[in-house]
């Protein structure tokens, strides 16, 4: 069972992109400013973590860095400057999470380019191994971003061009 380890994000206020259609065209309200909240660190076998990824709501993010193992699983998190280790609150700085070796996550976001050819899912990953053959043995998952998934109301066609791709890593 490959198993993966990475940081849910958790924000009183959203913290995703939000996506409609407004005067014919996909219209976007950005977000992702965390100012205080929580950050647990989750372990789970990698065929679950799609299932997880589409239960998170919108004041939730996966973040695939990871604070120190001194530190309880679930911590605080405040802007940088306002931290207290002492007491288990943290910020999302280069000061507190790292990547550690071992297994983990990577995460290719998709978006078409007008100057190179739409790739589906499988081509892209098929285009990766040419280039990284190991990944071959890496497990991987794909999932529509929100302005993917949006329909076209006048021609109720879906477009599923941009996605991400999740790649489970090892050493």
């Amino acid at each position: 069972m490959n198993k993966v380890t990475f940081t849910i994000y958790k924000s009183p206020e959203p913290l995703s992109k939000r996506y409609w259609i407004g005067n014919g065209l996909i219209q976007k309200q950005a977000a992702a400013q965390m100012t205080k909240g929580t950050a647990e660190r989750v372990s789970m076998p990698f065929a679950n973590f799609s299932q997880a990824l589409a239960k998170a709501t919108d004041k939730q993010a996966f973040g695939y860095g990871q604070h120190s193992f001194n530190y309880p699983d679930k911590m605080s998190i405040v802007v940088s400057g306002k931290e207290q280790p002492e007491k288990n609150i943290i910020s999302r700085t280069q000061k507190f999470y790292a990547y550690p070796e071992g297994p983990g996550l990577a995460m290719v976001d998709h978006d078409p380019n007008e100057y190179g050819p739409v790739m589906s899912d499988e081509q892209l990953i098929r285009a990766l191994i040419d280039i990284h053959p190991i990944l071959k043995k890496s497990a991987s998952s794909f999932a529509g971003i929100g302005s993917a998934r949006t329909i076209d109301a006048i021609n109720s066609i879906m477009s599923i061009i941009n996605f991400f791709m999740f790649i489970s890593s090892f050493n």
